[in-house]
């Protein structure tokens, strides 16, 4: 059952106090229980030439940013990388309903679709965040 395999998942963020709330606001939007994943939170990941992981060895990336300016255009090939076949990524930001919020994560979204996420959705957690997977 793969339910009670054990998997990984990246939170990469600019902020750790926001990376716990955001994990946990997901596993409740989710309905997840966070005991069946093995978390390990980046931080400072734009000064990062690699991730630490081997290719295809998470199953759900969370990237968090309280900045539209923390840099998922130097990152996400390397989350790509990471990223099992079939995983999930989540877009999860503070910013939203600004001009410049919205423009970025509309450039982001663009970026996902090009990559081969197909499956985008939309969803709100007490501030805002954006998944595909």
């Amino acid at each position: 059952d793969s339910k009670s395999e054990r998997s990984a998942v990246l939170a990469i963020t600019d902020d750790t106090n926001y990376a716990v709330t955001a994990l946990n606001a997901y596993w409740e939007f989710e309905n997840e229980n966070p005991k069946r994943f093995d978390p390990l939170i980046i931080l400072q990941a734009s000064s990062l030439a690699r991730l630490p992981l081997e290719s295809y060895n998470v199953d759900l990336v969370i990237y968090i940013s309280r900045s539209v300016e923390f840099p998922f255009d130097e990152l996400y090939a390397e989350i790509f990388r990471v990223l099992v076949p079939g995983g999930s990524l989540v877009v999860y930001g503070l910013q939203s309903g600004t001009k410049e919020a919205d423009m970025a994560m509309s450039a982001i979204e663009h970026k996902l679709l090009l990559a081969g996420f197909l499956d985008g959705k939309r969803f709100h957690l007490k501030s805002v965040a954006q998944s595909f997977g």
